[in-house]
């Protein structure tokens, strides 16, 4: 009876024993699991480790990570509206979006994922304000639609003068025509006289070069587009000094989306594709000539399917900088253009205008006119980021409302039978905006 006792009792005591084991396991395995969490990463303070603007190396970035702001600065005029974006990002960070031109008229909103987390920063263009010291608006010409203004100079440049400007804004899709034919000149009166009254333009000036010959008469020598179509290309070379040059000559033109560009082009035939370069073949008098432009020569090139284009030159300004003289030289266009000249002019601002421009000269009321390179700084001044000359002296002339801003035309002295100083000299394109 004791011996089952002592048995009961160790039983027990292994059973306890037992018990107190499968306890303990229990309460160490409680203490020892970690709860389970969210695997969420923290954003990074710093996305953007550098932002570069790859088509205006010399512009200011700087990013503000507090209010998730970006303003990009310029010196100079420049084209807001297609700004090429170069973004360093750090870690996991991503754009969502895979452009890299951006319009930044108007402030952009840029989405990141930044380590999972959604993020909006804003970008900004800020560029230096257009400068109109010396220019005054002009009414004398008759009503103008609310998106062309007129202005006047008399002192442009340092120099007593007679210039005016037209005014265009983009936004408001004004009608931009180039009117001409394959051969055949008149004088710009005459191109404003017999187009039907509904589309007789509020702008009407001057554009392309022309020249004679026995065959052709008067014809155009600079690229002339109509609805797509080429009537007429840019003079593809010329004789200087017993060599043979291919030139780069320049135009303005507008895609058919309506957005304007000037550019150095080239076009080998009239049945040929029309080439766009960000400079010209550097060809210079005397020298041995470049090879013929093509769509890798010069550097850059690309095919520009203009809807509506006339060529002139030279480009007098190009990304907001004043082209020196000796590289307008390069397109090799008959002309002295140090000389004081009446000159006819376009150029395209950073807030999405266009001016058309012209000056006096050639000694009517006693004025000489200004030189290529005065006009682009002018023109500059006024916010133009890119600026084209059109065919200048005795063919300058600009009509609003059907009527001439100067006196010029086929004399180079004053011709006192004629009000307007002189008979206008017969051209063969025009470029006209409504």
């Amino acid at each position: 009876m004791k011996m089952k006792r002592n048995v009961v009792i160790k039983l027990f005591l292994l059973c306890a024993v037992l018990f107190a084991v499968s306890c303990s396991k229990s309460k160490t395995g409680e203490e020892t699991t970690t709860p389970k969490t969210e695997n969420k990463e923290v954003p990074v303070d710093k996305p953007f480790i550098n932002i570069k603007v790859k088509n205006y190396p010399d512009a200011t970035v700087k990013i503000d990570d507090v209010n998730r702001k970006i303003v990009i600065s310029f010196a100079h005029p420049v084209q807001l509206k297609k700004m090429s974006l170069d973004f360093q990002l750090a870690g996991k960070v991503r754009l969502n979006t895979a452009q890299s031109t951006f319009d930044l008229l108007a402030p952009y909103s840029l989405n990141i994922n930044n380590n999972t987390h959604q993020q909006k920063y804003t970008i900004t263009g800020e560029v230096k304000a257009a400068d109109y010291s010396g220019w005054t608006e002009d009414a004398s010409f008759g009503e103008l639609p609310t998106h062309i203004k007129l202005f006047k100079n008399i002192s442009m440049q340092g120099k007593a003068g007679i210039a005016y400007f037209a005014l265009v804004d983009l936004a408001k899709d004004p009608k931009f025509n180039v009117i001409g034919g394959a051969s055949g000149v008149k004088t710009p009166s005459l191109f404003y006289e017999q187009l039907p009254a509904a589309q007789k333009p509020t702008i009407l000036i001057n554009s392309g070069y022309f020249t004679y010959s026995d065959v052709q008469g008067m014809y155009g020598v600079s690229l002339l587009i109509q609805e797509g179509t080429t009537v007429r290309h840019n003079t593809t070379s010329t004789d200087r000094l017993g060599k043979t040059y291919y030139m780069t000559r320049s135009a303005i033109g507008m895609e058919r989306n309506g957005a304007l560009e000037i550019n150095w082009v080239y076009t080998d035939g009239i049945n040929a594709p029309t080439y766009a370069y960000p400079a010209p073949a550097a060809n210079i008098e005397g020298e041995t000539p470049l090879s013929k432009p093509s769509l890798v020569f010069p550097a850059n090139g690309r095919i520009w399917n203009a809807y509506m284009a006339s060529g002139a030159g030279p480009i007098a300004a190009k990304d907001g900088k004043v082209v020196p003289f000796e590289k307008m030289k390069q397109e090799l266009i008959t002309g002295d253009g140090s000389a004081n000249r009446p000159r006819s002019a376009v150029g395209l601002t950073s807030d999405n205008k266009m001016i058309v421009y012209v000056n006096q000269g050639n000694g009517f009321d006693g004025l000489g006119g200004y030189t290529w390179e005065e006009v682009g700084r002018e023109l500059v001044k006024l916010g133009c980021y890119d600026v084209l000359h059109f065919d200048g002296g005795g063919s300058s002339c600009m009509l609003i409302n059907g009527k001439p801003l100067i006196k010029g035309g086929e004399v180079d002295t004053p011709s006192a039978p004629n009000p307007n100083g002189a008979k206008q000299r017969a051209v063969a394109t025009v470029v006209t905006i409504n």
